[in-house]
């Protein structure tokens, strides 16, 4: 990892007070293919009042022993960026590509992430069958037609590319009654064409996903000061390292994330 190391989580308050749940039983009560999302950073020395404000009855995500999952995301764009201008305009018709690995399982999934009319992050996703997580061949591109044909009535870019890649580490959490899923992203590092920089060397990226707008846990951390930020992976990564693109909805969280880290691993903007 370049630049400053990242926090890892205090096991006290992120791993060992919190029971385990397993991964069929989070498919079972917190599925949320189709949700709300609302994105937070988080300083490593808020996290336990984070926790303590999600409320007494949250789980973590326990896979043979293991409670934090590294992924690794391939972002796909056009030449011109297509869809990082489509979400830095808030069009409606607007979406997301992606390859993601988990370090622990083989293999690759492939993820279309969409916008509902109401603001839903709607996510299609399935094995990803080519050779490479960086390469999309012909039935990948057929499924990402079908998808993008089905929700918007448009045809599929015809010259998508890799364009940014995301490594971190995620502890999952869930409120079972609920049905409320918390992700909390760590050691966030980015790298394009333009070069790598680490983005989450002093924060994490705190997620909620709830079936409903301002859900119980997007409540419990406004109720401590917490505001819901302009967050995207692939757009902080694509603003902090390209010089040339706008970048102006994520320069507040480029600004605090950038500050925390090594000036030597990003240009200046």
């Amino acid at each position: 990892m370049t630049g400053s190391a990242a926090v890892r989580p205090s096991r006290h308050h992120l791993l060992d007070r919190l029971p385990g749940i397993g991964l069929s039983d989070v498919r079972e009560v917190a599925d949320l293919q189709h949700r709300y999302d609302s994105k937070f950073l988080v300083r490593s020395d808020q996290l336990a009042t984070v926790l303590d404000a999600l409320s007494a009855d949250l789980a973590v995500l326990d896979i043979e022993g293991e409670r934090l999952t590294r992924y690794e995301s391939v972002y796909f764009d056009t030449p011109d960026l297509r869809t990082y201008h489509d979400h830095l305009k808030r069009r409606r018709r607007r979406f997301k590509i992606r390859t993601r690995r988990y370090h622990n399982t083989p293999g690759a999934m492939l993820e279309v992430k969409c916008k509902g009319r109401r603001g839903q992050t709607i996510k299609h996703r399935w094995v990803h069958g080519d050779s490479s997580p960086d390469h999309l061949g012909p039935h990948s591109l057929a499924l990402i037609q079908e998808v993008l044909f089905q929700q918007y009535g448009m045809s599929r870019p015809s010259d998508l590319r890799a364009s940014a890649t995301t490594t971190f580490e995620r502890v999952t959490l869930v409120r079972p009654n609920a049905g409320t899923r918390v992700t909390i992203d760590i050691g966030l590092e980015a790298r394009t064409l333009h070069g790598r920089v680490t983005l989450g060397a002093k924060h994490f990226v705190v997620e909620t996903k709830e079936r409903t707008r301002g859900g119980g846990a997007e409540r419990a951390l406004n109720r401590i000061g917490r505001q819901p930020g302009k967050i995207s992976k692939y757009c902080l990564s694509l603003a902090a390292l390209d010089p040339n693109v706008r970048a102006n909805p994520w320069r507040p969280a480029l600004k605090e994330l950038l500050s925390a880290g090594d000036p030597k691993d990003h240009p200046a903007r």
